[in-house]
């Protein structure tokens, strides 16, 4: 199997086939030097919230991380290169704007973070909320939401750099990669009425990652 082909079948394994899907796993987790995004690969679940501990997806979980689940089944296969941050353009986004951020190549479920201009209490906010297709649920945005940022605040302290802020995230334990973090976007400026962000090489600013980004459908799937 291919790299190719385990991509498409990763996405739409049907039929489902256990072996089938588990060499598809092993295709990528031996190619991560070709790989240009994460890809979410899912172990089967032999029972709700049940760790599989069949020793033949071993490999898999040793070249991938289990962050996204308690269980360890929700696993995430990071390329072993993640370039440096290099801006290709730039997106306003004001009141009401939202837009996501997608890797080239990948599909609306690759979604790295979606940023949102929303107003709360008469003041308006820019929020960041990674992964928002991921089918791993943070509970923890129940309590308090994604991160939000006062527009007037975040106005006040690009003022004062020569540079525009990073936001940044780390890469979990056991990745594997050759960088310390990623950086999501860049904030170039902000006023209180809106936010410049500057988007990477090899992403893409979607407003419907769902329809402009569909998952790879095999031709043997209809």
């Amino acid at each position: 199997m291919n790299l190719t082909e385990a991509l498409g079948y990763i996405g739409h394994p049907e039929p489902y086939d256990v072996e089938r899907y588990l060499e598809a796993g092993l295709t990528l987790v031996q190619n991560r030097d070709n790989l240009h995004h994460r890809i979410f690969y899912k172990i089967p679940d032999p029972g709700a919230m049940t760790t599989n501990t069949d020793p033949k997806w071993d490999e898999i979980k040793a070249g991938s991380t289990g962050e996204r689940c308690s269980c360890g089944n929700c696993r995430t296969i990071w390329p072993s290169h993640w370039p440096d941050f290099e801006e290709k353009e730039t997106v306003t986004l004001e009141k009401g704007s939202k837009i996501y951020i997608v890797p080239e190549g990948g599909n609306y479920k690759d979604t790295m973070v979606e940023l949102e201009v929303i107003e709360k209490e008469g003041q308006l906010f820019f929020t960041c909320l990674n992964d928002p297709f991921s089918d791993a649920f943070d509970f923890s945005l129940l309590l308090q939401g994604p991160p939000a940022y006062e527009l007037k605040g975040l106005a006040t302290a690009l003022s004062k750099q020569n540079k525009p802020a990073l936001l940044v995230k780390k890469f979990p334990e056991g990745a594997h990669v050759d960088a310390e973090q990623m950086v999501l976007i860049t904030v170039n400026s902000a006023s209180e009425l809106g936010v410049v962000v500057g988007i990477g090489r090899g992403y893409v600013a979607s407003r419907d990652p769902i329809s402009e980004f569909p998952e790879f459908v095999p031709d043997s799937v209809s």
